[in-house]
């Protein structure tokens, strides 16, 4: 006992920090499951994303395509490939830019300019971005307040980024200035209830530390976003931000899923969820599924192949594969526990079945000593008079099959009486005869086979008339088991038949043909006769004699 509490002591001392972690993280189970679901059916995301780039594709390879048309189709698939593969969308700008040129045409030379600043600025190509703002003449937008608009919004954006991802601290406070100079610029142009307005109230309250005030900004253009879209995307991804400042796990894990989700369906590979995710889970315990998002997230930067995304995602890689490492030799560490502990076990098993069999050896001994002392038991019975020997070995048949009542014993005990007092009877009877010298009435007697025939008729009755006493409803509950045209009914109540008969033996546990052969005075092969053909008649033919058994002991 000492040794089984010992290793059960050392198997919880392992398994409890395990089970700890598992109940960390078992109400973000089925928000992590959906998310699982659709991470399964990315593939085929990503090849509805690809059909419509060949489509489009298709229609740009056609030599008749040009001018405008061409510059139209380079725009889709720019916005095919926004969020898909960053090389692409660097391909077909610059692609524009080029024909926008040619064409003469200002309007969609700045057009291309900014969509290409933007991509440059979020991909961490900052020199680039600020390159083709430069070379956007601000009076050249004066007419259009859209990409002056967009203009502006370029500028907040690159400076933005720089503020937060430039290695040179000394110049976080100077592009933060001109980040805001841009962003005032940019309000005065903007209309109070578009998206981008509300959005930047919305960060506002955020930094402020107003979060519910945020979250309701955040509401308002949730409202405008139509789920699984690249925009449903970034607008629960921000308002799962905002609630991970105020520390709501749930709400921050549930709107990261949707985020995460959205990017999926729609095969965006620039995407920040799922790292996120990864994150919350291996801080929350649940390894396996850290390391699983970390990868995806990992193959899905270096598709989108811009090396800031890619950067900001192999970050966390280490750390949670150095965790993986960890929990992988935890685990190995518990296989081995539980290796020595299953060899202590087995050992003590041996030992065990060492002494169980020095047990059963010492009892087959001493039923051999019984064996010996039993069978000159039975040599001093075979002393005993034919009558006793024969009810001796009866009765040890019956007392051997152990399912026979007490009003059986009665029964046989004053059986056993009649039989002794009858033969008493039947002795001074003969002596009589003999003292008188009537050896012809003694011949008479001893071949007259009705005295025999009487007492076996008897002992029919008295067998059927105890059994059916015990067992009254063995005749019916034996006809259920056999076919309805086969059915047995005895011609007068309280007596059996004689297949009945071999069968109530039978259920009181004498089944060996050749005992119920010598109790009823048949010759085995008429018992093996009678129980073959009830047999065959049988619902039931394999278990019909172990049903018959079991008559009475509901």
């Amino acid at each position: 006992m000492k040794f089984a509490s010992g290793i059960t002591t050392i198997l919880v001392a392992i398994l409890l920090p395990i089970d700890a972690m598992a109940e960390g993280m078992r109400w973000a189970v089925p928000m992590l499951d959906s998310l699982d679901a659709e991470l399964g059916k990315r593939t085929s995301y990503v090849i509805q994303r690809d059909r419509r780039i060949r489509e489009i594709s298709a229609m740009l390879s056609d030599p008749n395509t040009n001018g405008e048309l061409r510059y139209s189709l380079n725009d889709r698939l720019y916005h095919e490939y926004y969020g898909y593969r960053c090389d692409s969308v660097l391909y077909y700008l610059n692609e524009n830019l080029k024909l926008a040129n040619e064409m003469g045409k200002i309007s969609h030379v700045n057009e291309s300019r900014l969509h290409l600043s933007f991509v440059c600025a979020s991909s961490g190509m900052y020199l680039e971005s600020k390159e083709q703002l430069d070379k956007i003449e601000r009076s050249s937008l004066s007419g259009n307040k859209a990409l002056l608009e967009e203009y502006y919004y370029d500028y907040v954006n690159l400076y933005k980024e720089m503020y937060l991802y430039t290695q040179e601290k000394a110049n976080v406070s100077r592009y933060n200035s001109i980040y805001n100079n841009y962003l005032d610029s940019l309000r005065s142009l903007l209309d109070p209830d578009s998206n981008r307005a509300i959005y930047y109230r919305e960060e506002d309250a955020k930094w402020n530390g107003d979060y519910k005030k945020a979250l309701a900004f955040n509401k308002l253009r949730l409202n405008l976003c139509t789920e699984n879209t690249p925009a449903y995307s970034v607008v629960t991804f921000q308002r799962a931000l905002i609630y991970g400042m105020e520390k709501d796990s749930v709400n921050n894990l549930r709107y990261l899923v949707k985020s995460a989700i959205s990017d999926i369906v729609t095969a965006t590979k620039d995407n920040a969820s799922l790292n996120e995710i990864a994150i919350l889970v291996f801080n929350k315990g649940d390894v396996d599924r850290a390391i699983r998002y970390t990868r995806i997230a990992m193959e899905d930067a270096a598709f989108y192949n811009a090396k800031l995304r890619y950067s900001q995602v192999s970050n966390t890689q280490p750390i949670i594969e150095q965790a993986y490492d960890l929990k992988s030799r935890r685990q190995n560490k518990l296989v081995l526990f539980s290796a020595i502990a299953a060899l202590f076990l087995l050992a003590g098993l041996t030992v065990a079945v060492i002494i169980l069999a020095k047990q059963r050896q010492s009892m087959a001994n001493s039923r051999n000593e019984l064996e010996i002392i039993n069978r000159r038991l039975e040599k001093l019975n075979r002393d005993l008079v034919e009558a006793n020997e024969k009810m001796s070995r009866m009765n040890s048949e019956i007392t051997e099959a152990g399912k026979i009542k007490e009003e059986y014993i009665g029964f046989f005990l004053g059986m056993c009486s009649e039989y002794i007092d009858k033969l008493s009877s039947y002795r001074r009877l003969i002596k009589a005869k003999v003292i008188n010298g009537q050896f012809e009435d003694l011949k008479q007697i001893v071949n007259t086979p009705d005295v025999i025939s009487q007492e076996l008729r008897n002992f029919y009755q008295n067998f059927d008339s105890t059994f059916l006493h015990i067992y009254p409803d063995f005749v019916k509950d034996f006809n259920a088991l056999l076919k309805p045209v086969a059915r047995i009914f005895p011609k007068k109540e309280g007596e059996l038949t004689p297949d009945l008969r071999i069968f109530a033996l039978i259920r009181i546990g004498i089944d060996n043909s050749a005992q119920i052969a010598k109790l009823l005075r048949y010759s085995p092969q008429t018992i093996y006769n009678y129980r073959s053909a009830v047999k065959a008649q049988a619902i039931n033919r394999d278990s019909f004699d172990e049903d018959v058994r079991k008559i009475g002991l509901k």
